[in-house]
């Protein structure tokens, strides 16, 4: 494969993370082996993995990432003033696992300041300067996010801009116009993937512009790997006419499959091991660029018999290839903005906070994918709400356990976009640099609620399209920060 070289100034040459050649021995005792990456006086250095001579440095500078491939264990990056730069290294191998995080802020003169994560040593600070901070020592407690994966500039979008692309919503078309690029579009098998005809959600979006995130259905069918290679070949001819689907290389392998949505209820083992299946099936069809999305937030067991507290863990030791065998994990955190609700204890309920909750479970269990929130919203009233919320007014906060505010949901969505992505607006750096994607739920009013950014003309008195405060404050955001 081709590797794209950029300079970045200063003499780092960055290979693009989409086209790297890659190591083709493979050790024996890869599934094993994790590099440990330690930085001292402004150079980095990591553990050799056997068998392995070039590996995958990627550096990330105000959340843009990008990759080079050495030979040897050490890099020394150029120095950036007044600027905190973080890193990761991997063996150069297809699904290797990356190091723990390390970071170097630099003075504007002189060497680094300081680094963080799990490395070692560090600069010399001056006199009064903040000591280097010390490696943690014990798992995160509850609400604190563990070390974060590269994920990138995040990629924000509105749900189902495919489904409603007809009068009098158009939603596709309009929500292009008003500036969001990507959705989630479920395809159930894929039957009608590729076909282009009004049931092909996906090309509807990808036809006004959109780049969909695509939901795989068949994860309890019989014919499920033949299902799920044959949608990754139709996905790739569809990105040959429309490349931006590129953006978004992954497959939703299943949406809340404990409820049992279609097909029978899977708990963790069983749904892992369908995960393992299909994830060796488009390997061996040579149609492993795909990755493959897990469901993560079948934790608690207040939902049902199917699932569990230790939902990730058994969908990890249903890999052959343990954690490093998934690529990406998917959640949905609908509830509370400030605690978790249900089942008594941290990362067992519902509500923003669980995100940080089910990372730092996988984490500690080996597992430092990135995370994809295909859903996240907050409901104004209707018979599906499971809040219904008062209409409040534009200077509500936030809302605590009990309340959501018609106004408060504007403010919800900018704390969603700015833990998940910052807000270069108030100078603010993300909490969660390893959310790859945000997906709010959704673009119109439906059964399940109303939690329609634009209003479907039958509720709370406003016309079609009517764009709530809400849409506001997503189109203030992306037009201060952009995304992915």
């Amino acid at each position: 494969m081709l590797v794209t070289i950029a300079f970045l100034g200063g003499g780092d040459a960055i290979a693009t993370a989409s086209s790297r050649p890659a190591d083709t021995a493979r050790p024996a005792t890869f599934a094993a082996k994790r590099t440990v990456l330690t930085v001292r006086n402004g150079k980095l250095r990591w553990t050799r993995v056997p068998g392995v001579s070039r590996y995958v440095v990627a550096v990330t500078v105000s959340r843009n990432v990008a990759y080079r491939v050495v030979r040897g264990v050490t890099f020394s990056p150029r120095r950036r003033p007044r600027r905190t730069v973080s890193f990761r290294v991997r063996a150069d191998l297809r699904s290797a696992p990356w190091s723990k995080l390390v970071s170097i802020t630099y003075r504007q003169m002189n060497g680094p300041l300081h680094r963080t994560g799990g490395g070692s040593g560090g600069g010399s600070p001056k006199a009064g300067s903040p000591s280097p901070p010390a490696p943690p020592t014990a798992p995160p407690a509850a609400g604190q996010s563990s070390p974060a994966p590269v994920t990138g500039k995040l990629k924000v979008g509105v749900m189902d801009l495919g489904n409603y692309n007809y009068a009098p919503f158009h939603s596709a078309s309009l929500f292009s116009q008003l500036g969001i690029t990507y959705t989630r579009e479920d395809v159930d098998r894929g039957q009608d993937t590729g076909t282009c005809d009004g049931a092909d959600y996906v090309c509807t979006a990808l036809r006004n512009g959109i780049t969909p995130l695509v939901l795989f259905e068949g994860y309890a069918d019989s014919n499920m790997t033949t299902e799920i290679v044959s949608l990754a070949q139709k996905l790739d001819a569809l990105a040959a006419t429309y490349p931006i689907l590129n953006k978004m290389h992954v497959i939703e392998f299943g949406n809340e499959v404990y409820w049992g949505t279609s097909g029978p209820a899977e708990n963790a083992t069983t749904y892992g091991r369908q995960y393992n299946a299909a994830h060796a099936a488009l390997a061996a069809a040579g149609l492993g660029s795909w990755k493959l999305l897990a469901v993560g937030n079948g934790l608690g067991t207040c939902v049902n018999s199917y699932t569990s507290p230790a939902w990730i863990n058994q969908v990890i030791a249903a890999q052959s290839a343990g954690a490093a065998g998934i690529d990406g994990w998917t959640v949905h955190p609908y509830g509370p903005m400030t605690t978790d609700v249900g089942c008594g204890a941290p990362g067992q309920g519902f509500g923003w906070p669980t995100v940080v909750d089910y990372h730092n479970i996988a984490v500690n269990g080996g597992s430092d994918a990135p995370w994809y929130i295909t859903e996240v919203g907050q409901c104004l009233g209707g018979t599906g709400c499971n809040d219904p919320v008062p209409m409040g007014s534009a200077t509500d906060m936030p809302q605590g356990a009990g309340s959501a505010p018609y106004y408060t949901q504007a403010a919800d969505m900018r704390q969603y976009l700015t833990d998940a992505g910052g807000d270069a607006r108030t100078g603010t750096a993300a909490r969660y640099p390893w959310i790859a994607a945000l997906i709010f739920y959704q673009a119109y009013d439906d059964s399940s609620g109303w939690f329609g950014l634009l209003s479907n003309g039958t509720n709370l008195n406003q016309p079609i399209n009517y764009q709530r405060p809400a849409f506001a404050a997503l189109e203030q955001w992306l037009a201060a920060n952009g995304e992915g």
